[in-house]
């Protein structure tokens, strides 16, 4: 895990920059270097590139956690809590913090896929329900995702 703390910064870092109506919020420079650093692996570079880590700071106003998916490229949970918990959490107040955890994609050969009809439903039906079991994260997402190989492999699914 990767942390980063910036307790020099003051406790309502986050309400500074998250909530600025003058300009989109950012994260400072300490923060977006360990972004970085943590993107700088080719399967998570898309998390970088498509700002991910920027517009979760905008949406930390209305939910404390959110997937994002992108296909063929994984899946990320960005969450903001008390504690520091994922591959990556960045302290952006006193008790706040900023994580993220990736998961690759399922590997299927693309003969064997039969219609991409429904997985992405499957996948955040499938996430929602293990999760609200007390599933720990890592093991609801592979059961996801086995779901989604089902789905990817099926004929019955109705577009």
């Amino acid at each position: 895990m990767i942390a980063t703390h910036l307790e020099d910064q003051g406790d309502h870092q986050l309400e500074h920059f998250a909530r600025s109506a003058h300009s989109p919020p950012r994260l400072p420079a300490a923060l977006m270097d360990q972004v970085r650093l943590w993107t700088e692996d080719p399967k998570k570079r898309w998390i970088r590139d498509e700002k991910v880590f920027e517009n979760a700071l905008i949406a930390s106003v209305l939910c404390d956690t959110f997937w994002v998916k992108h296909g063929d490229k994984g899946l990320v949970r960005i969450g903001t809590g008390e504690s520091e918990e994922g591959e990556l959490s960045l302290r952006i107040e006193k008790n706040l913090y900023l994580n993220g955890t990736f998961h690759a994609p399922i590997n299927i050969q693309s003969p064997d896929v039969v219609s991409t009809t429904g997985a992405g439903d499957t996948l955040a039906g499938s996430i929602a329900a293990e999760l609200i079991k007390g599933t720990p994260e890592r093991l609801a997402v592979k059961i996801a995702m086995q779901a989604v190989d089902r789905t990817l492999r099926s004929r019955r699914a109705v577009g």
